[in-house]
């Protein structure tokens, strides 16, 4: 027996009815088109290499001397950028959800409108699976179409998303195609489920009400509560989707940025030199000149290095152990307490260079073993006066380190930086001279008109040495925010995508609850009720399925808060602008999507509403 679908009358089914056909095959595509994007990035993150095999840029010993619990910066960025992308795939599969959820109450409305229809074809003959053709006829028309509509924007959008990420993303470069046709055809497959509902009713033994109700009828209270209940699933969805999008777009602004750097970036100029080739003492050499000669750079007023990203507040991170006799940890005496830090090499007059107070003591001298804790580790160290005491580095039979200063700790919004500061602990560079070694050059004016002089000292420093990466502090710490800002504009878009589609939801339930509550709304105004009374009610059910929504959502919201407060610098789980933002859009996504509906409920006639259909 061959299967025949009736491909003809389902399209001059769709024909009849374009409002329902164009809302289904553009919530398709919207799915497609967002969430497959998303989730194609995740699945080539995903396939590159997990690990990131760089090299420490300050040397402790000759051996190495790091211990097993060492993370590089690079490391420590990289495992910032897969958790992103895990908050980013957890958000894709949400607006999937949502999206899903959307088809399945066109569908549901559709068939509820077609009750009367498929009830009579069956009286006069028509069997379940006939029906089930057809209506499968149907979604399979508007599942090749909604898909085709997705990836023809899907695709662009992924090759917009993957130019778009800043700096190399050599792992971008994958094939989307595979992605985005499977979202479809999973969204395709609630479609097709969705279209059997017709014939799933025209299966049933008795089909009189279906035959005598009429459609405008109020929905009974099982089927007005199935559809409830779907729109708050897409509320809960929408405002956690809102919820990351403005918390990660607040996180990477530059608003109030400087206030919490710790260091003035202002006038001053910065780039890298490699210097990994030389052996450690011949390094140390080499720095000391270039920054001899970039201090009588006329117009130049201080200059200092330091190990890579050290003015970003990152640094590798290490055990450090201090010795000593004033170290207390829940009010016990402990002489040996270890923390983890962020090690720093730093040339004299760093901290003075930078504009970093020294809250207590003073900078190392040069070549002695000294060193300088941040706020934030010595406050780990537990202990009540850290001047004075000894660290180690390098394990047990290592010289000790002198801690002669405390320094306020320094901060900017990027990859690898926690909510909780980890703490820095600054070495004499001299003693550990960086593999590459960043440099800052503090000016009196425009730092871009020294930038020939700069080079031209680090060449007669070093011959065949260049200066790499030179920019201005301000637009090193915006490369900085790059990555963080790209994900907050990324889950902005998925949230706008997200918030058309529960707004869609919410106008096609209010729709239909007002077209099934003709006659009771009829009734109603028969009786006295005036045009703002049905408005208000029509609205206040409105409300309270977007009131519900946002309670469940709210769990959502604080949940992706706080792992996003855990992972980056920046991000407050209980930001109150966050919470206002995401409420005043959900309010107005419901009085939008719920005033025409409302409007057109006060201008029912009486009359025709208790016609007989």
């Amino acid at each position: 027996m061959t299967l025949r679908f009736p491909t003809g009358r389902a399209l001059r089914t769709l024909r009849r009815a374009p409002g329902f056909a164009a809302s289904v095959v553009a919530t398709l595509a919207a799915g497609v088109a967002l969430s497959g994007p998303v989730l194609a990035l995740v699945r080539a993150r995903n396939a590159s290499p997990a690990a990131v095999d760089a090299a420490p840029q300050l040397d402790r010993a000759p051996g190495g001397g790091w211990t097993a619990e060492l993370r590089t910066v690079p490391q420590l960025q990289a495992e910032t950028v897969d958790a992103l992308f895990s908050v980013a795939a957890a958000l894709a599969v949400l607006l999937a959800a949502g999206t899903a959820i959307n088809l399945l109450m066109l569908l549901l409305s559709r068939a509820t409108t077609r009750r009367q229809e498929v009830a009579v074809r069956a009286v006069v003959g028509a069997t379940p699976m006939r029906i089930a053709r057809q209506t499968l006829a149907e979604g399979a028309v508007l599942a090749l179409a909604g898909t085709a509509a997705g990836l023809a924007v899907g695709l662009p959008a992924h090759a917009l998303l993957s130019a778009r990420w800043p700096g190399a993303a050599a792992w971008a470069a994958g094939h989307p195609v595979p992605v985005l046709l499977a979202v479809a055809a999973g969204l395709a497959a609630v479609l097709l489920l969705g279209a059997l509902a017709p014939a799933a009713g025209a299966a049933r033994r008795s089909l009189h009400g279906a035959l005598t109700t009429g459609l405008r009828a109020t929905a009974g209270p099982t089927e007005g509560l199935l559809r409830r209940a779907l729109v708050v699933l897409q509320f809960g969805a929408s405002a956690t989707l809102l919820a990351g999008a403005v918390l990660l777009v607040r996180a990477s602004s530059p608003g109030g940025d400087t206030a919490r750097l710790g260091f003035d970036p202002r006038d001053t100029l910065t780039f890298r030199v490699d210097l990994g080739r030389l052996e450690e003492r011949r390094r140390a050499a080499v720095q000391e000149e270039m920054l001899e000669r970039l201090r009588h750079i006329e117009g130049v007023r201080a200059a200092a290095a330091a190990t890579p990203h050290a003015w970003l507040g990152l640094g590798d991170r290490d055990v450090v152990q201090m010795l000593c006799g004033d170290c207390y940890r829940a009010n016990v005496r402990m002489p040996i307490v270890a923390a983890n830090g962020l090690h720093v090499s730093a040339s004299p007059g760093y901290f003075a260079a930078l504009g970093i107070r020294l809250r207590e003591g003073r900078e190392p001298r040069a070549g002695a073993r000294e060193v300088v804790l941040s706020r934030a580790l010595a406050g780990h160290m537990a202990t009540r006066q850290p001047i004075g005491q000894k660290v180690l580095l390098q394990g047990w039979l290592a010289e000790p380190y002198t801690v002669v200063g405390v320094a306020d700790e320094v901060r900017a919004r990027g990859l690898g930086q926690e909510v909780a500061p980890v703490g820095m602990l600054y070495v004499p560079s001299a003693l550990h001279p960086p593999r590459t070694p960043g440099f800052a050059v503090r000016t009196t004016g425009d730092p871009g008109r020294t930038v020939a002089a700069v080079r031209q000292a680090v060449a007669a420093a070093l011959p065949g040495a260049r200066a790499l990466e030179v920019m201005t502090m301000a637009e090193l710490l915006r490369r900085n925010r790059a990555p963080l800002r790209w994900f907050g504009l990324l889950l902005a878009v998925v949230a706008a995508g997200a918030t058309a589609v529960c707004a869609g939801g919410l106008y096609s339930v209010m729709s239909y609850g007002v077209a099934r509550r003709t006659r009771e709304i009829g009734t109603r105004m028969a009786l006295g009720a005036a045009p703002r009374d049905v408005l208000r009610q029509v609205l206040g059910e409105g409300f309270r399925i977007s009131l519900y929504g946002a309670g469940a959502g709210l769990v959502g919201a604080l949940t992706l808060a706080r792992e996003l407060q855990r992972q980056f610098y920046g991000v407050d789980s209980l930001d109150p602008v966050m919470y206002t933002a995401v409420a005043l859009v959900l309010a107005a996504v419901t009085l939008i999507a719920g005033y025409v509906p409302a409007r057109r409920a006060t201008r029912v006639d009486p009359v025709v509403a208790l016609r007989t259909e």
